[in-house]
């Protein structure tokens, strides 16, 4: 957008900004660590309050499943890489896991 704001759309219909649709893309946080994103969802887990998120790993899991479902080779790269690191990492509940495992399988 001409202000700065990143859009979505195609060519001929009106673009919505991010902030208009008050969303927030997940999948670029698998660019970090994830147990330094799972620290800061935790960290933040009462102030962001989701409804559809039962905890911060639950949320983390379905960002993973989504990317893993995707088309691009570089997301189902880093969300294999996630879900590694998930499954060695204490504090990660294995449990929100079976759902991707089972998907990706």
């Amino acid at each position: 957008m001409v202000d700065g704001r990143l859009g979505v759309g195609v060519i001929g219909e009106e673009r919505v900004s991010l902030g208009q649709a008050n969303m927030v893309p997940m999948w670029p946080f698998m660019e970090r660590p994830l147990a330094d994103c799972l620290g800061e969802f935790s960290r933040h887990w009462a102030d962001l309050s989701p409804e559809e998120f039962r905890s911060p790993s639950h949320l983390l899991s379905t960002v993973i499943g989504s990317a893993r479902r995707s088309w691009s080779p570089y997301w189902r790269e880093l969300a294999a890489q996630w879900l590694q690191q998930a499954a060695e990492m204490q504090g990660f509940d294995s449990s929100e896991l079976e759902s991707v495992r089972s998907e990706v399988d």
